[in-house]
């Protein structure tokens, strides 16, 4: 039986169970912290999820006087950060479906709550990672980068848990807006027990703002460097007496223009949702969000090198592309959720989101090394291009206890299903040969617009699905004592095909099953003990020469560690060993060398490995109750243990590291720090982003990125007790360096110099 299959029968066998038993549970009365008051639905279920049980109550006491059935009383943990003023969370969902405490979690895990995005400005995505433990953000164009997580190109990716495609050729995940994220999580390492075939870097979870029992209105609007403007209103509310329909809205309007000339961007985002707690035991959520990006941008080609790797020194503000630059994008989600408690112990989650999103732009952009003698050796460019993405995520999970040789244990079974489809059409702006132009004296106002395309580069759409099983079991082998196991079978399907010609160029499928296992022991009431495997399952597009698909690249994903929490739980830290291993590569075939003989293609083996290994050490959290902290510290190695030519012999990137371009060092720090007495209206911060070097070898030329440290400062005064003004400063020292490398002839790209951001926030 396929996954796909097993996927919409257990899916609809949910739901019906979920109706039939709203009419037969036993209402659910809760118990939270003061705290949590604002939760309307279930504690064991929104305590998970959410920071809502005033609704439930109400919802409670409604079904009760109807059904007169016995009460159960559930507890948890909640896993909202907003409201908390804190830099960590009590649990995080991304590693276990179910709401675990950072300790109990046998990998590395870190949380950006909101408080954190709030304190550093941190609207975009990319902007977040780049202040996360261990991620390195490759920046390509306005809105876009390439994320890495040791060593590894981050390929996945949850919202709300439901498992969405990560990828790196076009725009479906870029255009990500934190106005309506609560926080992100982050787990590291290997993952591919929730989330299938994947690189074992990391995955990205989202988590998104819900609607609160009391009314709430928060307003903020910002101004800095570059005429960054940007205005952010979020409201919510119950829509009846009893708490049991709430809504929540979110509007952001932004318009900006870059360090670098020409460039800007306009950014419009509504975001709407709605909660009804059906019944003491059933919620259903539904909302959409709609978002439009058009404005002139960079191109992701960016500058060029000399042709001996050596650096051109342009000015930061160059714009290496032409003024008629222009780009629109669109983007469209839909999503809903099913939550029921069928006991105290037993919980259903069905949720599901679709993302259709499309972008047209037409760019001109140059390419081409630059002779380092004659200067010359830049040619312009153009492309038109008519892309579209579609994206659906589907995850439906039972979690529950129960009784077995003295002690309670928890048990989690799930499917779930994603499917991506990415169409481009990319035409020619320009003929050959084209014009060469110096771009020491590059005027990007002087480029005429090219009416009349040329030529058509190519038109292709790609369709990813997978699809797969899961379950986890955690046995309490003592007090102190937990073993969590667990699997997943997967399926994987890729095709892509010409859209002018029809041509199928790929057409291939492949499963897996990916273990997991993992041990924590509590040392005491705050520190916790950890170790953990998890198998590594990527597919490979490539074919032997009797016609056969390659096996899937595998490996394992080992890491030992620590985790405390101090201060009562105010203060999250962890120490992490890990050690990762890829084999069964990609290799060219040594002795089919004829580069038609496999589907057209060059035919392959397999036998190529990869390791990557190091330390990772975090803290976020409270000192006190005037101080926050966030303090992350990575070291990572890897290296290509074997890579062979198509002769067989060594090549040169064997030895060498599998990613130059990520730091072996790199360490973040961001604190603030409420002043004491009768200055307890300001409040100060700052940090640092520092990481060792990085390079690129290409062509026999190396480019190379020195080590720095880029410091930042923040200066808050709280107005009265619903308004606040905050001054931030990065890059204090306006430190010049490049945040990535490509290609000698494009790809180099400035790091963002001094900038400021003057922000007036309120509260209601």
């Amino acid at each position: 039986m396929k996954p796909t299959y097993f996927v919409g029968r257990l899916t609809r066998l949910l739901v019906t169970l979920a109706a039939l038993s709203a009419f037969t549970s036993p209402v659910i009365a809760q118990h939270s912290p003061a705290h949590e008051a604002q939760s309307p639905l279930l504690e064991a279920e929104r305590s998970s999820e959410d920071d809502r049980s005033k609704g439930l109550a109400s919802a409670s006491g409604r079904h009760a006087t109807q059904q007169r059935l016995p009460t159960v009383h559930v507890t948890g943990i909640s896993t909202v950060t907003e409201g908390r003023d804190s830099y960590t969370s009590p649990a995080m969902t991304i590693g276990s479906k179910t709401a675990q405490s950072l300790r109990q979690t046998p990998q590395s895990v870190s949380v950006i709550t909101q408080q954190r995005l709030q304190d550093q400005n941190l609207t975009s995505l990319d902007a977040a990672l780049g202040q996360s433990t261990g991620i390195t953000v490759n920046n390509t164009l306005n809105r876009s980068a390439s994320l890495f997580a040791r060593g590894f190109l981050v390929s996945n990716a949850q919202i709300d848990g439901v498992p969405v495609a990560m990828p790196t050729n076009n725009y479906s995940f870029d255009t990500a807006d934190l106005a309506i994220y609560d926080h992100v999580e982050v787990l590291r390492g290997a993952a591919g027990l929730l989330n299938g075939a994947g690189t074992p870097g990391a995955v990205i979870g989202l988590v998104r703002k819900r609607p609160t029992q009391e009314r709430q209105f928060r307003a903020s609007a910002s101004y800095g460097s570059w005429n960054n403007k940007r205005i952010e209103i979020d409201g919510s509310a119950p829509l009846n007496t009893d708490g049991s329909l709430r809504a929540r809205g979110v509007v952001v309007k932004e318009d900006r223009e870059f360090f670098y000339d020409v460039a800007e961007q306009d950014r419009a985002l509504v975001y709407g949702v709605v909660e009804y707690d059906l019944s003491a035991q059933t919620r259903f959520t539904v909302g959409a969000s709609h978002q439009d990006v058009t404005g002139i941008p960079i191109n992701g080609t960016n500058l060029p090198r000399y042709s001996n790797g050596a650096d051109l020194k342009l000015p930061r503000s160059t714009f290496p592309g032409a003024a008629w630059n222009r780009e629109k994008a669109k983007n469209t989600e839909l999503f809903g959720e099913m939550e029921h408690h069928f006991t105290s112990d037993w919980k259903l989650k069905v949720g599901a989101t679709r993302t259709l999103s499309r972008t047209d732009s037409k760019i001109g952009f140059l390419l081409g090394a630059i002779d380092p003698v004659t200067g010359t050796g830049s040619f312009q460019r153009g492309n038109a291009v008519d892309a579209e993405v579609e994206r659906q995520g589907l995850d439906a999970f039972l979690s529950g206890s129960f009784e077995a040789w003295g002690r309670r244990h928890e048990v989690v079974l799930g499917a779930n299903r994603s499917e991506h489809r990415y169409r481009s059409d990319i035409i020619s702006l320009y003929p050959m040969p084209y014009t060469p132009v110096d771009i020491f004296n590059y005027d990007p106002y002087s480029v005429p617009e090219p009416m009349t395309p040329v030529s058509p580069n190519g038109a292709n759409e790609q369709n990813t699905t997978q699809s797969g099983i899961y379950g986890t079991l955690r046995l309490k082998l003592a007090d102190a004592t937990t073993l969590i196991l667990g699997a997943r079978d997967s399926h994987w399907e890729f095709k892509q095909h010409n859209l002018r010609t029809g041509v199928v160029a790929s057409d291939y499928s492949d499963r897996a099953i990916t273990p997991f296992a993992g041990l924590v022991v509590d040392l005491d009431r705050t520190w916790s003990a950890y170790a953990s495997y998890a198998d590594v399952f990527e597919v490979q597009n490539r074919f032997m020469f009797d016609g056969r698909q390659l096996d899937p690249t595998t490996g394992a994903n080992y890491e030992i560690g620590l985790k405390g929490e101090l201060f009562d739980g105010r203060l999250s830290t962890s120490l992490a060993l890990f050690h990762i291993e890829r084999k069964n590569i990609a290799q060219r075939d040594p002795v089919n060398t004829d580069p038609t003989a496999c589907n057209n293609s060059a035919c392959y083996v397999q036998g190529g490995e990869t390791r990557s290994q190091g330390f990772e050490a975090e803290a976020s959290g409270a000192l006190s109750a005037n101080w926050n902290l966030f303090a992350g510290y990575t070291y990572n190695t890897t290296k290509y243990v074997r890579d062979r030519t198509i002769t067989g012999a060594p090549s040169i990137n064997e030895g060498e590291p599998l990613a130059a371009w990520v730091p072996r060092h790199i360490f973040r720090l961001w604190t603030t720090y409420q002043l004491p007495g009768e200055l307890n209206r300001w409040n100060v911060g700052g940090g640092v982003n520092a990481q060792t070097m990085f390079y690129r070898v290409l062509s026999g030329q190396r480019m190379e990125q020195p080590g720095y440290a880029l410091w930042n400062a923040r200066v808050a005064y709280r107005i009265d007790q619903n308004w606040t003004v905050a001054a931030l400063l990065n890059n204090v020292f306006d430190k010049t360096y490049y945040g990535r490398f490509n290609l000698l002839d494009q790809g180099t790209m400035y790091g963002e110099p001094r900038s400021f951001m003057l922000t007036l926030r309120g509260s209601f």
